[in-house]
């Protein structure tokens, strides 16, 4: 996995750190870190100091850029499977094209808020799967029933089995 540093109080990074599991700090130590734990989480800062140049521009150009979504599609350890989050729905079919263009094996898009990897169950959802070569559109059903989860203030206490009134609703 990679990312930056400022993606909210439930990030990847905030949520392995819960669970006992730091950053790596360049490639060599996440290849050792994939073949002892199966997982690693190598900043953005660390794995192309560059491209996260470019995001801490964020701020000052007011919002995302292509850079975001150019990161989006970064697999240096060429991993079989990724899962995208996107922020804007009409940018499902240019990852999804990227994602074939570039030979990823399977890969899952899907429309979330912050562009974050992570499901609303309270919205329906649609999403694009990518496999051998081909896509497919299917759309994911609302999961509670009406019932809110505040996904949005989502303590970083689910990362290590806890839970909150909000999950348990989940179907």
């Amino acid at each position: 996995m990679h990312g930056g540093h400022d993606a909210g109080s439930a990030s990847t990074r905030l949520g392995l750190a819960a669970l006992g599991w730091g950053a790596v700090r360049d490639g060599a130590e996440a290849a050792r870190q994939l073949a002892a734990k199966g997982v690693a989480y190598l900043p953005l800062a660390a794995l192309c100091p560059a491209l996260a140049d470019l995001f801490a521009l964020k701020p000052v150009l007011s919002g995302r850029t292509v850079v975001n979504s150019v990161a989006r599609e970064l697999n240096p350890a060429g991993a079989r499977a990724q899962i995208q989050g996107v922020f804007h729905p009409p940018s499902l079919p240019p990852h999804t094209a990227t994602q074939l263009a570039l030979g990823q094996q399977r890969a899952l898009s899907f429309k979330r808020g912050s562009g974050e990897g992570q499901r609303n169950p309270g919205k329906s959802r649609r999403a694009v799967a990518v496999e051998a070569g081909h896509s497919q559109g299917m759309l994911w059903r609302q999961l509670t029933n009406g019932a809110c989860w505040p996904w949005r203030d989502e303590p970083l206490a689910l990362w290590a089995g806890g839970s909150r009134d909000g999950a348990r609703r989940v179907a």
